[in-house]
């Protein structure tokens, strides 16, 4: 809604719902409160005679409403996850089919800050306010398919890398006991589609149910996934049953990403080797729409991490986005995601902000299941997280949340990270990400790779996972950073632990607002923040003028490159 109608009902003073921004008088507040409709006519096949018709829609904010032809076929309100509706007897074969999706956007933030609640509706449901556009993401899709079919795939790396795991969903939808062929497929793209390895076993399903499958896949041939060498394979599963047939794809990476030595030389090892994790944050505020990228914004924000010699990035404080991870995965670049107000699924019994626990802790999670509603919205929204991107390759690992210490005696904490192994085993699960207060590794509760065991903060800040913060300044490079190899602000001899400077020292230059408005109106596309570009712009020009610039700096253009060049950034994660 943004990127067509930011303002549409007038612009107001930021200051009316972020304090901070009170001494800015000038930019204005313009993002949509309230309803959308999003909708497309599609043609279905006259002799279409499928079992099921699944509509899936990979991401909406806020709460999406979805009817075809005008039959209320979905309902969803955690924000920007996946759901499928199924549409089977709404559809109209030989027909003209109508699509419609009602958004509603009840607010939300327009800033950096991740830890907000808001209340909405009668009942006054508390929640987490997440980025307030009003959206629809690309991405849908419509599949038909016989009444046994497979409704999911995804793959789980393994400590030895040329061995994954195939794991899935069969759904039987009939009346009847169904025995078929399940037929797993692994294809390589690059050459020419083949398959390197096919594996088939008999299965059998009960009336109406679900049965679930984890295949282990070795190929001992297999290319590893690395930053340097992003080989990608093909997943797919096919149900076989008579004339019945249905199949479904997933691309992954062979590779294996894990933490080794904790307690005595801690490393970080990918596909055996150790790798330095060279990385910053992307805060989730896209272009145009404010929320969800294009395929050629997500391919320029992984171009340029690459560019600046990074191996990984963080989405930070916003969960991750399909476009981007899939060019990750193609372009050789490692991801750090948390879902955006993941504390918000810890509850407000205990506190986020605690010392290291003076007494026992209890880490089997028992009492720790959700109560409130936000507690049980931001569970399933970490949960959908992980459905949504575990077979990504590029992906490294999880986060809950930003800059928090918590209680460790809040038995949410370990029934959290529990149920978040349990839905991905294969990867590093932390609980937070550094605090700036001096005390960076207090409080700190993970879990490594296919292993049940959560290490945490037993009263002594150690953990086996060290992260800090010491983002604020100075914001260009000064030379006593680093003075010799025994001398430098960022050094640490704390070998037992992994290390992560997660946001270090900080820093900054000008957008380049010139290039901005130029690459807006080049397109002929709008913007939710296109004006507010225009009047900097036009600020920057009124400068050079005013006070004789203008023979240095023919264009604000010229200023803000010549503003990057000396403004060298010293921040990385």
């Amino acid at each position: 809604m943004e990127e067509h109608f930011w303002g549409v009902n007038g612009l107001r003073p930021y200051n009316e719902e972020y304090f901070y921004e009170a001494q800015d008088s000038v930019v204005k507040n313009g993002n949509y409160k309230g309803v959308s409709w999003w909708w497309k006519e599609i043609d279905v096949p006259k002799n279409f005679a499928a079992g099921k018709a699944i509509l899936r829609i990979r991401g909406a904010r806020l709460r999406a409403e979805v009817y075809w032809n005008r039959r209320l076929v979905g309902y969803n309100t955690i924000t920007e996850t996946a759901f499928n509706c199924d549409v089977t007897n709404a559809l109209e074969p030989g027909e003209k089919n109508l699509l419609a999706i009602r958004i509603t956007n009840p607010g939300g933030r327009l800033d950096w800050l991740d830890t907000q609640v808001m209340d909405w509706g009668t009942t006054s449901q508390r929640f987490h306010k997440s980025h307030g556009f009003g959206a629809l993401d690309r991405g849908i899709t419509l599949t038909f398919h016989d009444p046994v079919y497979c409704s999911d795939l995804w793959i789980l790396n393994t400590p030895k890398p040329t061995t994954i795991t195939a794991n899935g969903l069969l759904v039987n939808t009939t009346d009847t006991n169904i025995t078929g062929t399940l037929t797993i497929s692994i294809i390589d793209p690059a050459k020419n589609n083949t398959s390197k390895m096919v594996i088939r076993q008999d299965v059998e399903m009960t009336p109406h149910s679900e049965l679930p499958f984890k295949i282990p896949v070795i190929l001992a041939s297999a290319e590893l996934w690395t930053p340097d060498s992003p080989k990608l394979y093909t997943a797919r599963a096919e149900f076989k049953s008579g004339s019945w047939k249905d199949n479904r794809e997933v691309k992954f990476g062979f590779r294996w990403f894990t933490a080794d030595g904790v307690g005595k030389d801690a490393v970080l090892r990918l596909n055996g080797q150790r790798i330095r994790l060279t990385s910053a944050i992307s805060w989730g505020f896209w272009g145009k729409n404010g929320i969800f990228p294009s395929k050629e914004l997500a391919e320029r924000e992984v171009k340029a991490a690459k560019k600046f010699g990074m191996n990984c990035i963080q989405f930070h404080r916003n969960v991750g986005k399909t476009e981007v991870l899939d060019l990750q995965d193609q372009l050789g670049l490692c991801r750090y995601m948390e879902p955006g107000g993941g504390q918000t699924a810890l509850g407000e019994k205990y506190s986020l902000y605690a010392t290291s626990p003076a007494d026992q802790i209890d880490p089997s999670g028992r009492g720790g299941e959700p109560s409130t509603y936000a507690e049980k919205y931001m569970e399933e929204k970490i949960i959908r997280m992980i459905r949504d991107h575990r077979s990504h390759p590029s992906l490294l690992l999880w986060c809950v949340q930003n800059e928090v210490h918590p209680d460790l005696h809040n038995p949410r904490i370990f029934y959290l990270l529990r149920r978040m192994h349990n839905e991905d085993p294969s990867r590093i699960i932390v609980l937070k990400s550094g605090f700036p207060s001096g005390t960076p590794s207090v409080n700190q509760a993970w879990m490594m790779p296919y292993d049940t065991t959560i290490y945490f903060d037993k009263g002594d800040a150690y953990s086996g996972w060290w992260d800090d913060h010491t983002v604020g300044g100075p914001g260009v490079w000064l030379d006593e950073m680093y003075k010799g190899p025994a001398d430098f602000t960022h050094r640490s001899e704390n070998t037992k632990e992994i290390v992560m400077w997660g946001e270090m020292l900080g820093a900054a230059v000008p957008d380049n607002h010139d290039m901005i408005v130029r690459q807006l109106k080049g397109t002929k596309s709008t913007s939710y923040d296109l004006a507010d570009h225009e009047a900097i712009l036009d600020a920057y020009n009124k400068f050079i003028d005013r006070w004789g610039f203008r023979t240095a700096f023919s264009t604000a253009g010229k200023l803000f490159d010549e503003i990057g060049k000396k403004s060298y950034d010293s921040g990385a994660a």
